[in-house]
């Protein structure tokens, strides 16, 4: 997987794709196996293929390939950039593909291109009601924006859909955070930590919540 995904940077596609492919013969699982051949597929002019490895990608590990080539949220890096081109060709095939506009919803609210991602999320949403994460990456929207009724109303429809949808609980905590509802912010980001260790961010905010609460033994 990892020799296919860097002769993906050197466009030898060709290849790339007998690497992919025993890859996921070896462990079908593989989320960034399955985004990867799925580009290569794009690139070889099968868009059908492209279209089935992405949607694949989504199903093998639906929280990671969300956040995939996020990095640093404050960094526009180009792997982003890239992503956008990949979701492009995907809904240019099938437009009606809910998956995929959410997902390039995502990547466009982590460019901050706002207006684009909102668009997207919406479409998603319209396309299917049931998925939660459209409504938690809709929600940051509208939180970013000052929008804190739409963006609770969201991040309530996240978790009912999902209760294990880490960043509508963590987003929800920061708007509580600024709204002053420390205690609630605090139950929040604790439920977003203990679904995932990893969110950074969900960190600083607890520390906030529980300093502002004058709980600096707890908060440190």
């Amino acid at each position: 997987a990892w020799r296919g995904s860097q002769l993906i940077k050197l466009h030898r596609y060709e290849e790339a794709l007998p690497d992919l492919l025993h890859s996921l013969r070896l462990n079908p699982h593989i989320d960034i196996s399955h985004y990867s051949l799925g580009r290569v597929y794009f690139r070889l002019g099968r868009a059908q293929d492209g279209v089935r490895e992405m949607r694949k990608a989504v199903e093998a590990s639906h929280l990671s390939i969300w956040i995939y080539n996020w990095g640093d949220w404050n960094h526009q890096n180009h792997a982003r950039r890239e992503t956008l081109l990949d979701l492009d060709a995907v809904i240019a095939h099938e437009p009606s593909a809910a998956w995929a506009l959410a997902w390039r919803g995502q990547t466009l609210l982590s460019l901050k291109e706002h207006d684009a991602a909102l668009k997207d999320l919406d479409a998603a949403i319209a396309l299917a009601p049931r998925a939660a994460y459209p409504y938690a990456w809709r929600g940051e929207i509208h939180r970013g924006q000052g929008r804190d009724r739409l963006a609770a109303r969201d991040f309530q429809r996240a978790l009912s859909r999902d209760p294990r949808c880490v960043w509508a609980y963590a987003w929800r905590g920061a708007l509580r955070l600024e709204s002053g509802l420390c205690r609630q912010a605090d139950r929040d980001l604790s439920r977003a930590l203990r679904l995932n260790r990893r969110a950074a961010l969900a960190y600083v905010w607890r520390f906030q919540a529980r300093y502002r609460l004058g709980r600096v033994r707890q908060a440190l």
